[in-house]
């Protein structure tokens, strides 16, 4: 048995020797002037294109509303934009829904960094930890769930205990059933929360399976007013909407003006507003991308350890953290196939809000350094550009004599040569200096 599993072991060492596994993370140098790049310019030209096609055939109507911002990090311009539908433009309000749970998170970690990730909700929320675990399978254990569980949807807890409640908003009962009067509606306090709360049953324990919560939320924003003494819309205001001049975007319902107003335009989220409440405009939800690209908020360290997964999921290509939407795509190394079949795993970090008649899309590209705030699936197109921009860029890096090094690339995206002007020499990728 043990010559066995020692020969195994040889055989799958082998065979990991000969995967090529280069270092996870940007294959080029991040395009610092994208404005004019052939590839972007090419990639407007795509876009514009798929509208007209879906226009054309129908998957766009008159009814369909939307708006694109392609950005990115070395640029206060916008790469890009679109906007389809009456009235709609740059600062157009409307809601963004589950995207407020992104600046929840953004809001804790500029307040308080992420030292507290580890602590358990027990501790700064008090009337979870007077709660007791009778029996594991009707009763959570909150001393298990941490701040960190809260924001990337790992406490195994509930979704939600008043969305979807229909009562506030019907003009009068269905037939046959009484109308309910304001003290038998649920409320969105604390109060009503936790009553609410106290009664729910776990889902899993915690860190065991991502389970989707809006109510995790709510708690996380309960915590950090704790720690810090503040309220939590004050703390929004004060790490966000005031130092990226925020202007249009709102943490309760803003007046109508210049706002697309569709279905659940309305809708009163109370305390769970940290997790889908807000309202914001395609121009504030670029600043707010680009900010984070750029740590114009958070230390370097902070926004690399933020910008990785917390766990994966049933799917391969898709992982969650705090409380973003990763998905795992399979970019080829090369514009020539048959030169090369290999490809390389580019993470984009995303988050999404659908409620009513809303869909958001806040998609972030870290090896890029750029990508969009879109209400349409067009990302994939800039991604293609965003690489091809940086492989052009860098097709020979360097040419100063002073450089310390010059990259020429081939066809397949690997570099065939690095040339060291101080040494007088050039390496090639066959062995021949």
């Amino acid at each position: 048995m043990g010559l066995f599993q020692l020969a195994l072991l040889g055989a799958l060492a082998s065979l990991g020797l000969t995967q090529d596994c280069p270092i996870f993370g940007p294959a080029y140098p991040e395009v610092t002037k994208p404005g004019p790049a052939a590839a972007f310019g090419a990639a407007r030209t795509a876009i514009e294109d798929e509208i007209a096609r879906g226009l054309a055939g129908g998957q766009l109507d008159k009814r369909t509303v939307f708006a694109i911002q392609v950005f990115s990090r070395h640029s206060d311009q916008t790469l890009y934009e679109q906007y389809h539908g009456p009235s709609i433009g740059p600062e157009t309000l409307y809601r963004i829904a589950s995207t407020s749970k992104l600046l929840t998170v953004y809001t804790t970690l500029a307040e308080l960094g992420d030292r507290h990730w580890n602590d358990p909700v027990t501790k700064y929320v008090l009337e979870l930890a007077g709660l007791k675990v009778q029996n594991p399978v009707y009763d959570v254990d909150w001393s298990e769930v941490t701040l960190g569980a809260l924001g990337s949807h790992m406490g195994g807890i509930l979704r939600d205990y008043a969305v979807g409640d229909l009562a506030p908003y019907l003009q009068q009962a269905p037939p046959g059933l009484p109308t309910l009067n304001e003290t038998e509606q649920i409320q969105c306090g604390a109060t009503e929360a936790f009553a609410k709360i106290s009664r729910s049953f776990p889902i899993a324990p915690s860190y065991h399976t991502p389970a989707y919560s809006n109510v995790a939320f709510q708690l996380l924003s309960y915590a950090v007013e704790a720690i810090t003494g503040t309220k939590f819309a004050a703390l929004v205001d004060k790490n966000l909407l005031q130092p990226l001049n925020l202007a249009r975007t709102f943490l309760t319902k803003p007046n109508d003006t210049d706002a697309f107003v569709a279905s659940g335009w309305d809708w009163d989220f109370g305390d769970e507003a940290p997790a889908a409440g807000y309202y914001s405009s395609p121009n504030d939800l670029t600043k707010l991308g680009r900010s984070i690209l750029r740590s114009a908020l958070l230390p370097r360290a902070t926004t690399r350890h933020w910008l990785k997964p917390v766990t994966h999921t049933t799917r391969a290509a898709f992982s969650l953290g705090r409380p973003w939407e990763i998905f795992r795509l399979a970019v080829p190394v090369s514009t020539s196939p048959s030169l090369s079949s290999t490809t390389r795993v580019v993470d984009t970090y995303t988050k999404r809000g659908n409620i009513g008649g809303y869909q958001t899309l806040l998609a972030l590209s870290p090896d890029h350094g750029t990508y969009s705030s879109l209400k349409e699936k067009l990302d994939g197109v800039w991604l293609a550009a965003a690489e091809q921009a940086g492989r052009e860029e860098v097709g020979v890096y360097g040419g100063n004599p002073a450089d310390l090094f010059i990259f020429e690339l081939g066809q397949d995206g690997k570099a065939v040569a690095v040339e060291v002007p101080l040494l007088r020499k050039t390496f090639r990728r066959d062995g021949n200096t």
